[in-house]
């Protein structure tokens, strides 16, 4: 079970990094994490990490862009801290 997680944890890090990579916001992306790994539903209870890394990704998709992360730099430090606290 925690291969698993750890899996899913590093695919959506990679996918929303490398999306980044192709479009000046990243935050316009990170909604496809939901969609990819909780079948289009924003809930915690249905998101396959924690609850610190589906902090992030809620922040990431915020519809107000002032409370969304600023920078690609930001969104993974954000995900690298809530990864150490799992």
């Amino acid at each position: 079970m925690a291969f698993n997680a750890e899996r899913k944890s590093r695919s959506i890090f990679h996918f929303l990094r490398n999306m980044a990579k192709f479009s000046k916001c990243l935050m316009s992306r990170a909604p496809v994490a939901f969609m990819m790994f909780s079948n289009y539903k924003r809930a915690p209870e249905i998101w396959p990490l924690s609850k610190n890394l589906y902090d992030v990704v809620k922040k990431a998709t915020s519809d107000k862009k002032v409370y969304r992360q600023q920078s690609i730099a930001q969104f993974i430090n954000e995900w690298n801290a809530a990864k150490e606290f799992e």
